[in-house]
């Protein structure tokens, strides 16, 4: 099992990942389902197409998510992909569902509980 994280270069947006103690309940997640496990949140921003310059439709928020590390996947697979830059990173995730099976796990439940 090969776990890809922030420091090989993928990393959301906002540059932030989820690590940590939390990367523990994706290896559990992984453990369990087999294939990759991908850390996925909500897309909260409007996202719209624009083509020549004109706004032609908005991308329906339900359908799309924001990619964040870590990612988990079986050390075979990973042998078959280079690591991605944080440019690649959404093709690259696109390159693992061809070739495994990919299970998508909420952020909010892959991170380390607040302080107290």
């Amino acid at each position: 099992m090969v776990v890809l994280t922030a420091s090989e270069g993928a990393g959301d947006a906002g540059g932030r990942s989820v690590v940590g103690s939390a990367v523990g309940g994706v290896l559990s997640q992984q453990r369990r389902v087999g294939g990759a496990v991908v850390v996925a949140s909500p897309v909260t921003d409007t996202v719209k197409q624009v083509t020549e310059g004109l706004v032609v439709s908005t991308f329906d928020r339900e359908r799309l998510v924001r990619l964040r590390p870590p990612v988990v996947l079986p050390a075979e697979v990973a042998q078959t992909l280079p690591a991605p830059t944080a440019a690649e990173f959404c093709s690259w995730v696109a390159q693992l569902s061809q070739r495994t099976r990919v299970t998508w796990m909420d952020a909010a439940l892959a991170e380390d509980p607040p302080p107290r």
